[in-house]
């Protein structure tokens, strides 16, 4: 950067020189073990920018430094408990099912491991497993791996908890399976604060303008499908059709469930 701001603007006096982010945060050693380098704390990352600068400007009038360190402050800041719901043999391994989504603690799909802390429930009647589990998603993706290669005891009930995962999982997350767990805040003096609430289904469906149906229609999307087609389907019985709205065509659900299991769909002209 130094060396572009000499080539580039050797006539000009800059105001600022901005290096950008993507530094590390503060880490557990099992997640600083992933990686094939050692990883830099807060005062390596200072030492080593402030003296190229110090060189580069050694007068007081020297252009100003910006530093986006977002990720590297947020990453270890928060921490996300995730339910185990089952455990059951896959193949040639035992995956341990999660009531979560890797989306919920690395958005960015990294392959490696977080950091985690399972803590056991008293539930006596599941007793645990010692072995080797993959702990898995309920995303339905085959990818959706949240942590491979655990090993210790496991059991229906235990709740595992992530640690880093305060950067973008907030922003990237998906709504999809499962709606966006709440945000809690626990203070030092153990008090417990609801930062953000769990997320439900009319918070998802909020931004979509869908027209009105008038009144002793079922609630939207709930007791409905909705086809976006160019008529309705003829072999959808009249009397079970609701009216129109747009060009919209409105499916009450029970029917649908019957329609779905046959191939007469193929006569839809479009569906979105």
């Amino acid at each position: 950067m130094i060396t572009i701001a000499s080539s580039e603007f050797s006539q000009e006096k800059l105001d600022f020189i901005d290096i950008g982010g993507g530094s590390f945060s503060p880490m557990r050693p099992e997640l600083q073990a992933q990686f094939p380098f050692k990883v830099p704390s807060f005062e390596e990352y200072g030492h080593a920018i402030a003296s190229v600068f110090a060189r580069a400007y050694p007068e007081q009038n020297g252009p100003e430094l910006i530093l986006e360190p977002g990720i590297s402050i947020a990453a270890n800041t928060m921490q996300f408990a995730a339910k185990i719901i089952d455990l059951k043999p896959a193949g040639d391994r035992l995956i341990a099912l999660a009531a979560a989504s890797q989306y919920d603690i690395k958005p960015t799909l990294s392959p490696r491991n977080l950091p985690i802390t399972v803590y056991s429930s008293a539930a006596e009647n599941m007793p645990a497993q010692r072995q080797t589990f993959d702990i898995v998603g309920s995303s339905c993706m085959e990818s959706d791996c949240l942590y491979r290669g655990y090993q210790g005891e496991l059991k229906p009930g235990d709740y595992v908890v992530f640690d880093n995962v305060g950067a973008y999982t907030n922003v990237l997350r998906p709504p999809f399976i499962n709606p966006a767990p709440p945000i809690l805040s626990y203070s030092s003096k153990h008090e417990v604060k609801v930062i953000r609430r769990r997320e439900t289904t009319d918070d998802i469906f909020s931004g979509f303008p869908f027209p009105a149906l008038g009144a002793g229609a079922p609630p939207f999307l709930k007791d409905c499908f909705w086809f976006r087609l160019a008529w309705a389907p003829p072999f959808f019985p009249a009397e079970n059709r609701l009216p129109r709205a747009g060009n919209f065509t409105i499916l009450p659900l029970t029917p649908f469930a019957s329609i779905i299991k046959s191939s007469s769909l193929s006569n839809c002209s479009r569906i979105s």
